[in-house]
């Protein structure tokens, strides 16, 4: 059977209501209760395959999720993937931007890790760089109906718009650095990884999107949960062809906002 073929065509917006540890060498400047100066260093300058772009390069550690997204102290649980310096720093207007939107979503901004970090994100919107943003955020706030599933209504509330394009790109990168965490190893060349949020499942046709939930999200869900950064982000993942490189992911930020990623082979 080959890998499920899907409709990745949706709008770019929508509306929102998101030190090693070593042992040490006798004799040497290190002692035992220490970090060795000269392996951490060896540490720092360690070169090799970067987990999103495959270049072999001087290489830093990038966490799974963000770690901007969970409190200080930071959770001791954050998974680190190889990544250089290019590729980490790249991201990090994506994962503030993908901070903002949860910190300042209702259910999501709720979230005690949230909470936590709220203040920080609106002292951020009021640093110069971020004028525009925040400016753009003001004006696009309005008022929309709200109905549960059943299509029960619950009034008027205030939204905001959201580049849905800038968080699928946060959530792909995650889906890259959790298969070299699961598999240790790169996603092939020849594949690609298609995010869909919760929302922008809402622009594909009806069949389309049930087939996305009957295909993939209702049979990943039934693997083991992960949970990672006192509940920032939990995932779920499973294989969804007979390729076994080809895998479904479902994630839950801050037990509100969901995604589906898929890793298949590049039509």
């Amino acid at each position: 059977m080959g890998h499920p073929s899907i409709n990745t065509s949706r709008r770019a917006g929508a509306s929102y209501i998101p030190r090693i540890r070593v042992r040490y060498f006798t004799g040497s400047s290190c002692d035992t209760k220490k970090s060795c100066p000269i392996l951490s260093e060896m540490a720092k300058r360690r070169v090799g395959e970067c987990v999103y772009c495959g270049k072999s390069r001087r290489l830093t550690d990038d966490h799974i999720p963000p770690k901007g997204l969970c409190n200080k102290p930071r959770p001791s649980d954050l998974i680190k993937v190889p990544s250089c310096s290019s590729c980490n720093n790249g991201a990090s207007r994506d994962d503030e931007y993908f901070k903002t939107v949860m910190v300042l979503k209702d259910e999501a901004g709720s979230h005690p890790e949230a909470v936590g970090i709220r203040s920080s994100v609106f002292r951020g919107l009021q640093m110069p760089e971020k004028i525009g943003f925040a400016r753009d955020l003001v004006q696009g706030i309005r008022e929309v109906r709200v109905k549960t599933p059943a299509g029960l209504h619950l009034g008027r509330r205030s939204a905001f718009n959201v580049d849905l394009s800038r968080l699928d790109r946060v959530v792909a990168r995650i889906t890259q650095g959790l298969y070299w965490h699961h598999r240790r190893s790169r996603i092939p060349d020849g594949f690609e990884v298609v995010v869909f949020s919760e929302d922008g499942l809402r622009d594909l046709d009806t069949p389309e999107r049930e087939r996305i939930r009957r295909d993939f999200v209702i049979p990943v869900l039934k693997n083991p949960c992960h949970a990672v950064g006192r509940g920032v982000m939990r995932y779920w993942y499973a294989s969804i062809s007979d390729q076994p490189r080809a895998l479904a992911w479902v994630y839950e930020f801050y037990e509100d906002v969901k995604f589906v990623a898929l890793v298949s082979p590049a039509p």
